[in-house]
């Protein structure tokens, strides 16, 4: 009897250590996940800043450099790389803006505004916002 005993005891010792590391190594990788997740989303909205931040020199009145602007949206396939619908957007802008004559801007704005749309709403930002929240840039000058 003491030997059955003591098999039970031990096969319960055993099933509480697997079942410690059991659940370290999930909440491990639960962690890991959500920080994984925590960092492409906060990669997402600080691109998306960048982009409002610089809209201003998509203006017409805007004679210096666009490299910075250029630099934040050309990183858009990277960072929304899981993203289908921005994929989808940028893609669309990207056509406009290679066959799109030069002086038909509403094709261009019209493009940019759905991109920075679906880049907002992929992260839940300004889902109510109307089109001209996305096209007016404030200038003090």
């Amino acid at each position: 009897m003491k030997g059955k005993d003591l098999d039970m005891s031990t096969q319960q010792i055993a099933l509480n250590i697997f079942s410690i590391i059991l659940s370290g190594v999930l909440a491990t990788l639960i962690n890991l996940w959500y920080q994984k997740r925590q960092q492409i989303l906060k990669a997402k909205i600080g691109l998306i800043e960048i982009i409002f931040g610089y809209r201003y020199q998509l203006g017409n009145w805007y004679n210096g450099p666009k490299e910075e602007l250029m630099r934040a949206l050309n990183k858009i396939p990277i960072v929304f790389a899981n993203s289908k619908d921005v994929i989808n957007a940028y893609n669309e802008l990207y056509q406009v803006a290679c066959t799109s004559p030069m002086n038909n801007e509403n094709l261009k704005d019209n493009a940019l505004i759905k991109l920075l749309k679906e880049m907002c709403r992929n992260v839940k930002i300004g889902t109510k916002w109307d089109d001209s929240y996305y096209k007016n840039i404030l200038t003090l000058r």
